[in-house]
């Protein structure tokens, strides 16, 4: 199990690598990738986005959104697809995920605004356009508006959604959210090496053989504050 959940981060974020063979291509750039993203703590929450610069939406100025921020939800589906199996049928449903894209602020509609700059924040209301990508493709777009393949320190960034061209020339995983479960066991083997027991009883008293994105994602987060889940413990 915990070989399930290294390998998987070692590719992060797209698929595992096989040999002709069958065996996981894990090199020494795999290994270091796998250990930073087990020993990185993940936020419990975070802000709509990590990077802005201001710009202009339509007639609107405000900020575009060029990082997006990650919190538990999104830790929560790399350690779901590390142990997940597939189901015996799919569903046919692709998994989206709304992502920050501009926001701004506006006045509210019960108070007067003068438009003045340093007037309190309080009398306006943050207004965001948010847009939905595929869970099979927003963390390679994370890490592709986190680390450009090109910098250059004279120009800003592409904005995150640019780097939807290069999607369809790479790699994702073959399997929407709701088309894998997790089987029971592996879910109690990792509670009982994170000694989470009311955790286990929870489980056990649901009667699953496998564990659906949802109630997996329900079940740990709950308890995610008190019991962090990280390999590296």
């Amino acid at each position: 199990m915990l070989f399930d959940i290294f390998s998987w981060h070692a590719f992060f974020p797209f698929p595992p690598i096989y040999t002709a063979s069958g065996e996981l291509c894990i090199d020494e750039d795999a290994f270091i990738r796998a250990v930073c993203q087990l020993v990185w703590t993940c936020p419990q929450r975070a802000n709509s986005c990590r990077r802005v610069v201001t710009g202009n939406w339509g007639p609107h100025f405000g900020w575009l959104v060029s990082v997006r921020s990650i919190n538990i939800s999104d830790c929560m589906r790399g350690l779901f697809r590390s142990l997940a199996i597939p189901n015996n049928t799919k569903t046919g449903i692709e998994t989206t995920i709304l992502v920050p894209r501009f926001f701004m602020y506006q006045p509210r509609q019960d108070e007067l605004y003068s438009g003045d700059d340093s007037e309190d924040e309080a009398l306006q209301q943050q207004m965001v356009v948010v847009e939905k990508e595929s869970e099979r493709t927003i963390d390679i777009q994370d890490i592709l508006s986190e680390y450009p393949p090109d910098q250059h320190p004279m120009v800003g960034n592409p904005l995150r959604e640019s780097y939807k061209l290069a999607l369809p020339f790479l790699p994702r995983h073959p399997y929407d959210l709701t088309d894998l479960h997790v089987p029971t066991m592996k879910v109690l083997s990792l509670c009982t090496l994170l000694h989470v027991t009311d955790l286990i009883t929870s489980i056990e008293r649901s009667g699953n053989e496998g564990l659906s994105w949802e109630v997996f994602d329900t079940m740990l987060s709950e308890h995610a504050a008190s019991y962090p889940l990280s390999v590296s413990e």
